[in-house]
């Protein structure tokens, strides 16, 4: 029953398939063909019952035309043909009626209006312009033929046209009724669409505006950025200058290198370190967004790594800080050695950097599918407010004037953890120091 409900009135498709538009388009088709077969049907059925012969004829092929409209919508490529097959089926049976019911004064006329109001229904503007052609055509013939004295005849019997006539208008009056509802209802549509494109024109011209917003702050982050940049260059190169150019002149006064000028040294060193070190930064920010690093996996032990790390760093340790490995035990893991060193430096180098007392604690543990590396901090700890760009480009280095940095560690290490397949996560309380884990996948641990 459903399936036929479905062919009746959405020729065989499932209307929850298609759009409002096409749905409601192709519900007044299927309803004005089964409305032009009926009444079709009907006034054939009096021609039999009256036995008017060409009329009966006329209307045979009228209805046979119908019948093959209202079969054909059932396939999609012919809905078109479908449509025009049954305003053919129905105007066959106008002129039918005309010709043998007294012509252009019998109530059968009055149809010919009706003919393009029901084809705009079924097909809207573009068939309504065809068969508007046809109903001219059509008066235009029959005001010829009665110009030049034919007459059409009224074969209908007496007894049966008062019947007749009121049937007429009462079907006239239901496709007056369906043409309105069908007409309202494409306005309603055409109201719908127009009312949903301007909603879609307004949130394009919010995203746009959105999007415009935020490629000014970007570009400010960037000058900023920049600015912030020239200055950490430049801090270096003034110290590798001016300690140079010390050295040079006592060099230059005979004098040999005493422990002020390995000092100096020191501080040449240590300033083409740090400018090195930028530099290798921007260059790893050009490669991450090129997708230029390749991932070479190797056999390790997590906890050498972090001891050699732990080392390495010794130097930004300060006297009142305590740096420990907690978790101080063997785990052999497969990932790429690489990658995990730049990622742990620039946590263990984060966390130094901004604890001048208390601890930096690294551990590890297992945690459902991850192997998480932390690295708890009693440091400054990050505001509220920051929160949400620590892992931007731009941004420490823009709002972060307690310590130098280009703001690019936290950035590239978020990207080289999701090249490991893992992730970065923090918690952290202003004033109270913060908790940065790394995030790797449970797999690579060798066992």
């Amino acid at each position: 029953m459903a399936a036929f409900i479905r062919w009746a009135l959405y020729a065989g498709d499932d209307p929850a398939t298609l759009s409002a538009v096409e749905a409601r388009q192709l519900s007044l088709l299927r309803k004005s063909q089964w409305l032009v077969s009926f009444l079709v049907f009907v006034f054939l059925f009096m021609a039999v019952r009256q036995w008017i012969e060409y009329r009966v004829w006329g209307l045979s092929v009228a209805w046979s035309l119908t019948l093959l409209g209202l079969f054909l919508a059932y396939h999609k490529p012919a809905r078109g043909a479908a449509l025009h097959l049954s305003m053919l089926g129905a105007s066959v049976a106008i002129l039918t009626a005309c010709l043998t019911n007294g012509g252009l004064g019998s109530v059968a006329s009055a149809w010919l209006l009706y003919i393009p109001l029901i084809a705009g229904v079924m097909g809207g503007m573009g068939a309504a312009k065809h068969w508007i052609f046809f109903t001219l055509l059509a008066f235009g013939l029959l005001w010829g033929f009665e110009f030049l004295g034919f007459n059409a005849p009224n074969l209908t019997l007496p007894a049966f046209q008062y019947w007749q006539d009121r049937l007429q208008q009462l079907m006239q009056g239901v496709a007056v009724v369906l043409s309105l509802m069908g007409l309202i209802g494409q306005v309603e549509l055409s109201e719908s669409t127009l009312l949903k494109s301007i909603d879609s024109l307004h949130e394009e011209v919010k995203a746009r505006i959105q999007a415009e917003q935020k490629a000014v702050t970007a570009e400010r982050k960037k000058t900023a950025f920049f600015t912030s940049m020239s200055h950490e260059l430049r801090t270096p190169l003034n110290a590798i200058n001016g300690f140079t150019a010390m050295l040079i002149k006592q060099l230059g006064q005979g004098k040999g290198i005493d422990a002020r000028g390995e000092d100096a040294l020191q501080r040449v060193l240590a300033n083409g370190q740090d400018m090195l070190a930028l530099v290798n930064n921007l260059l790893d920010v050009a490669k991450a967004n090129e997708s230029e690093l390749l991932i070479h996996k190797e056999y390790l032990d997590l906890n050498v790594q972090i001891n050699v790390l732990m080392g390495d760093l010794a130097s930004l340790v300060n006297a009142d800080v305590s740096f420990q490995n907690v978790s101080d035990k063997t785990l052999m893991i497969k990932t790429d050695k690489g990658l995990l060193r730049r990622i742990l430096v620039n946590l263990f180098g984060n966390a130094l950097k901004f604890t001048k007392r208390g601890s930096v604690q690294i551990s590890w543990v297992t945690q459902g599918v991850w192997l998480q590396v932390k690295v708890v901090d009693t440091g400054l700890g990050i505001a509220d407010e920051e929160r949400d760009l620590i892992f931007e480009p731009y941004t420490r280095g823009v709002n972060q004037h307690r310590a130098t940095g280009t703001g690019l560690g936290l950035m590239l290490s978020q990207q080289w953890a999701k090249m490991l397949g893992g992730k970065i996560e923090f918690e952290s309380c202003l004033g109270e120091g913060s908790t940065f884990s790394l995030y790797l996948p449970r797999e690579i641990i060798e066992v």
